[in-house]
């Protein structure tokens, strides 16, 4: 496989976020999460984090399986999408970053912020999201562990646009990776 192939190759892909075993990331050394938040713990309509989320996240946290997360989203417009990213960052009781247009991922600049809010390092973090060529590229990028998440709900109208979920699946494939796993997780 081409390094270049290798940026886009998540090393874990779970059909939704509760799925994930937190407790065996811990044992792997993964103390902190960095998390995007729309199709990953909410859908993009929505104004609150999805129940089973939520709660999967808060007892990873209550367990000390996780010391501290962060949200990561890329909030290209408006005031509005930063005060919902925040209040749901709130109900985890955690920080957030918000990246605006000139600095969204996969650029870097969003991901080292919210280390620094953690005060966590690339070699202690997972990187989760639904999208390969934000959330996992610029996880693989600064060497995170990245887990790539199913999407959660209806395809946001800028991904159908740009056709990113066609070229993902078209990605998976050539990765060797099946997109529909049938709610079976895949570790890679």
């Amino acid at each position: 496989m081409s390094r270049k192939l290798y940026m886009f190759r998540p090393d874990l892909y779970f059909t939704a976020i509760w799925m994930i075993d937190f407790k065996a990331l811990s044992q792997r050394g993964i103390d902190y999460l960095l998390i995007d938040v729309d199709s990953t713990i909410a859908d993009h309509h929505s104004k609150t984090i999805d129940p089973r989320a939520k709660e999967v996240l808060l007892e990873a946290f209550n367990e000390g399986y996780i010391k501290n997360a962060c949200l990561v989203s890329n909030v290209m417009y408006g005031k509005r999408r930063m005060r919902r990213v925040a209040s749901m960052a709130g109900e985890l009781g955690i920080p957030f970053v918000g990246a605006p247009f000139f600095c969204a991922k996969p650029n870097a600049s969003p991901f080292l912020t919210g280390l620094e809010k953690m005060n966590a390092s690339p070699g202690n973090t997972a990187m989760i999201g639904d999208q390969i060529f934000t959330d996992i590229l610029g996880g693989n990028r600064l060497g995170m562990l990245t887990i790539l998440i199913k999407p959660l709900g209806k395809i946001h109208w800028t991904t159908r646009l740009l056709l990113r979920r066609a070229r993902e699946r078209r990605l998976l494939r050539k990765l060797g990776l099946k997109p529909d796993d049938n709610d079976k997780d895949i570790i890679i």
